[in-house]
């Protein structure tokens, strides 16, 4: 099923991170229920961290991926996301002390996932921010204390268009280089500090 063809489907189960929804095929020859996580909802769908659907509600899906090994389907009530070297370039010139507001869309134990709009507005993107790139307060005891639906402001630190990958940062810019580390020379390399 191509990722751009919608398909009508009924949530069949809810947990607190996505809906599951049951949809049929394209040709009306079978049914697949699959995973609708809060990621891939739109955001009128997943408010506030909390799925925004009733069991029995009729929802628009599009297929992400299926993986006939684990029979699992993975939806999305999201548009087609236009992302990759066209979409990341917009974010390829920010100035590494500029400010985004975003929106977290996902978590890990490692991070976060946050989307951004360009500050030209002419593009939306997702990227990782790693729990090492983030403040002290958003990264506490090794777990990250963002919410998603939560609003989180953050700078580009990387873009890579040909991984069609962005990383981002909540902590400031540190400003090192020869100025900060002058006051160090000709300090003895035994003498402890």
């Amino acid at each position: 099923i191509p990722s751009d063809q919608w398909l009508t489907g009924k949530v069949v189960g809810r947990q607190p991170y996505g809906a599951f929804v049951r949809v049929t095929s394209p040709d009306g020859s079978s049914e697949a229920e699959g995973l609708l996580h809060g990621s891939d909802m739109s955001d009128e769908l997943f408010q506030d961290g909390a799925v925004a659907l009733e069991i029995g509600q009729e929802v628009r899906v599009r297929v992400l991926a299926v993986d006939t090994d684990k029979s699992q389907i993975r939806f999305s009530t999201r548009a087609e996301k236009k992302t990759g070297q066209l979409g990341l370039a917009a974010f390829e010139g920010i100035p590494s002390d500029q400010w985004l507001t975003g929106k977290v869309v996902g978590r890990q134990p490692y991070g976060a996932f946050v989307r951004v709009t360009s500050p030209d507005g002419s593009s939306e993107a997702e990227g990782l921010l790693h729990g090492s790139d983030m403040s002290d307060e958003l990264f506490q005891d090794g777990a990250v204390a963002l919410e998603i639906g939560q609003e989180v402001r953050v700078r580009v630190l990387a873009v890579d268009t040909d991984k069609s990958q962005i990383r981002f940062s909540t902590r400031a810019e540190k400003k090192t280089g020869q100025l900060g580390l002058a006051a160090f020379e000709g300090i003895p390399s035994d003498q402890w500090l």
